[in-house]
């Protein structure tokens, strides 16, 4: 070990390249292992970057821990005719004044919320639609009784459907 360091410095001092020093068979090998390193370093800094940042982007987890999984705050509660202007559930939260408490999702009045996904949006509708339309009424009416209940529109752009 002793020889080889003092052959490098030795030769480093004559300003010879290290393929003089090294044999070839090895040098190909260092930078295969160099190459696998910084791909794999390149790979866990963007991915620990895309977490920290959908960490930063997802205010689901600070503020409203409680809400559905199912539910996201980008989703629309309902839209003007035109669409130029849309609710989103996280709009409709903040009007409502929610906040978590003991685990539950409830309004300032202390009930707590549900989402209920409207029906209704079908261009052709089934043969059954009044029976239907019918049933969403009455669920909506008895969950009104207990609950905040957050509409929301069955048109993910939430635009009506004539």
């Amino acid at each position: 070990m002793r020889d080889i360091s003092r052959h490098l410095t030795v030769n480093a001092k004559r300003n010879k390249f290290i393929s003089d020093v090294v044999p070839m068979r090895i040098v190909p090998r260092f930078y295969f292992v160099y190459l696998v390193l910084s791909v794999c370093l390149l790979m866990a800094c963007a991915n620990s970057t895309s977490k920290a940042a959908q960490a930063v982007s997802d205010p689901i987890p600070s503020r409203f821990p409680c809400v559905d999984r199912n539910i996201d705050l980008s989703d629309v509660v309902s839209a003007s005719i035109d669409g130029s202007s849309r609710i989103t559930v996280k709009d409709k939260l903040s009007v409502l004044k929610a906040r978590c408490r003991r685990g539950k999702l409830v309004d300032a009045r202390g009930r707590q919320i549900r989402f209920y996904h409207l029906v209704g949006c079908w261009g052709n509708p089934p043969l059954n639609y009044q029976e239907i339309l019918e049933r969403q009424r009455k669920d909506l009416a008895d969950l009104k009784k207990k609950y905040a209940v957050v509409e929301m529109t069955c048109n993910p752009n939430g635009i009506a459907i004539p």
